[in-house]
């Protein structure tokens, strides 16, 4: 089943357009990591309207198999997936050497936000978190806070 994109979500690209700062998203590569088809798609979707190159993943294993092939500048990652969860994927990459990147950035994504819940995320090794249901503004902020253009 596919979902429509909200107006919100079809036009980030033109709101942003000739923004400096997301004008430096342009060709950046993001790993999204979340088993929710839908939410994958609308961050492809918004990341690739800034001018991102996103590759998707549903699993950690798919995710560690990708980053053994490849560097991306920014790992976007669910919490809450089946089988390994999100706190196993940061743990795995955090262990990782920075030419294996162990210190690539990474944003976490999750239902549960309270205040318990974001020291965990942090003191895992996610350096921001964003609550879902994800706004598409939000993440492109976050992204650029992230990776402090």
């Amino acid at each position: 089943m596919t979902k429509q994109l909200s107006n919100e979500e079809l036009v980030v690209g033109e709101l942003l357009h000739g923004n400096k700062e997301i004008a430096q998203l342009q060709n950046l590569c993001i790993l999204v990591v979340d088993d929710d088809a839908d939410a994958r798609m609308l961050m492809q979707t918004v990341l690739q309207s800034v001018g991102a190159d996103v590759l998707v993943v549903a699993s950690v294993k798919e995710a560690l198999a990708l980053l053994e092939q490849q560097s991306p500048a920014l790992l976007i990652s669910d919490i809450s997936m089946p089988d390994e969860d999100g706190f196993t994927l940061i743990r795995q990459v955090r262990s990782r050497t920075i030419g294996q990147g162990g210190q690539i950035p990474a944003i976490a994504l999750t239902a549960f936000a309270e205040a318990k819940n974001e020291q965990r995320i942090l003191k895992a090794g996610f350096q921001l978190f964003i609550a879902k249901p994800i706004k598409p503004m939000e993440l492109v902020d976050k992204i650029i806070e992230v990776l402090k253009i």
